[in-house]
């Protein structure tokens, strides 16, 4: 029933015999924490070109081809902004209003200590299966691993019977 992670990673051909990989992990969603960034800062109508920069400097799988600013001037921000929401898109759970309520409060931060907490206390996985794991992927494995052991219950799904012709006599 529960089968491990597969690797999620956005690449692109940057030319020249050099790739862009990008994948946003829970490593990469706290370094931009840190920075002072919010994964959905990837989603705003307008960017910085620094936050842009420090988007390419944490989601990076792979080593950049080049260093984030130089990139910046080659690609544009709009095509690397673009690069950037498909891979942060690959990394976010999908959303699913019977299952997992997302938070409306862009401002609200998302909880990683009580999610590592259910993954590695509850679930028993270690460190670096949170650390390398991204929010798509987490999610969903405790949201079975709770229905499994009986901590959650399956999400109620309403049946809808076509009740035509049966009037009441």
């Amino acid at each position: 029933m529960l089968t491990e992670l597969v690797n999620r990673v956005y690449s692109v051909d940057t030319g020249e015999n050099s790739r862009l990989t990008l994948r946003y992990d829970m490593k990469a969603l706290l370094a931009l924490e840190q920075r002072g960034h919010s994964y959905k800062d990837i989603f705003a109508d307008e960017i910085s070109g620094r936050a842009l920069c420090d988007f390419l400097e944490c989601g990076a799988a792979e080593k950049l081809p080049d260093t984030p600013i130089s990139l910046l001037s080659r690609f544009g921000a709009e095509k690397l902004w673009k690069y950037c929401r498909e891979a942060m898109l690959l990394a976010l759970p999908e959303y699913d209003p019977a299952i997992i309520e997302l938070p409306t409060d862009t401002n609200k931060p998302v909880d990683f200590r009580r999610l590592m907490c259910l993954i590695c206390d509850v679930m028993k996985k270690p460190d670096e299966f949170f650390w390398r794991s991204t929010l798509r992927e987490l999610i969903p494995r405790w949201q079975e691993y709770a229905e499994f052991k009986g901590y959650a219950k399956k999400p109620e799904r309403m049946e809808m019977y076509d009740t035509e012709g049966m009037e009441n006599e």
